[in-house]
């Protein structure tokens, strides 16, 4: 398995408040993706509070074996900003989406709460394996820290040899087609190379928001 990872500012936010990580540190088999939401306070708090309990949750019990695992963990975190959030006034309440996904065993578990997004490259052809938890464009449905209840979407699939798995915030995908994503795919063999390119792409077309990205090529 081959990987790499993204992240910048773009062009127009004041501030970084996406935040990536994986784990292990050396030959990694989780990748955790929160994209703080901008229309609150302290995204970048919110987004790198949510990734770090899930890399410590991670640690601690060595990994993920389920997906239910995977999403206990999403719901702990939540509980755990929530806990922050209440000792906040509710107008500087800080919220993240949260996206993690899991390779092992010829497999991808994920489980996923906003609308950064987990796609999968297979035989030239993208697909979104994750489903957008949004009413529109700018307004989500779920995030992390707002809600007791959580409908999280996860799941378990079976990974093939040469699939190529892209995770993402809206930074990327808001701003790069996928027709676009597909084209660069088959121009870059070397996945450091075509990470790059999104990110080329997702800054020429504006770089409207922060921007950050995994990709993992199986």
């Amino acid at each position: 398995m081959e990987w790499t990872s993204e992240i910048d500012q773009g062009l127009v936010r004041k501030k970084q408040e996406d935040s990536i990580q994986h784990w292990p540190k050396e030959n990694p088999k989780l990748f955790i993706l929160g994209d703080g939401l901008g229309g609150l306070s302290d995204g970048d708090i919110a987004s790198s509070t949510a990734v770090k309990h899930i890399y410590e949750t991670a640690e601690k019990q060595n990994g993920f074996k389920t997906v239910t695992g995977l999403k206990k963990a999403v719901q702990q975190s939540n509980n755990r900003l929530k806990e922050q959030n209440s000792s906040r006034p509710s107008e500087s309440h800080m919220a993240t989406t949260l996206t993690l996904a899991y390779f092992q065993d010829e497999t991808i578990r994920f489980a996923h709460i906003g609308d950064s997004r987990i796609y999968r490259i297979r035989n030239n052809k993208i697909k979104q394996l994750t489903t957008d938890h949004s009413y529109d464009r700018h307004t989500l449905s779920q995030a992390i820290g707002l809600d007791s209840h959580l409908d999280i979407d996860a799941k378990k699939l079976k990974t093939n040899p040469g699939d190529v798995y892209l995770i993402c915030s809206d930074g990327l995908y808001g701003m790069v087609m996928d027709e676009t994503i597909i084209q660069e795919y088959n121009k870059n063999i070397d996945i450091k190379k075509y990470s790059k390119a999104l990110l080329k792409h997702a800054l020429e077309n504006g770089g409207e928001d922060n921007i950050s990205l995994f990709l993992i090529k199986i």
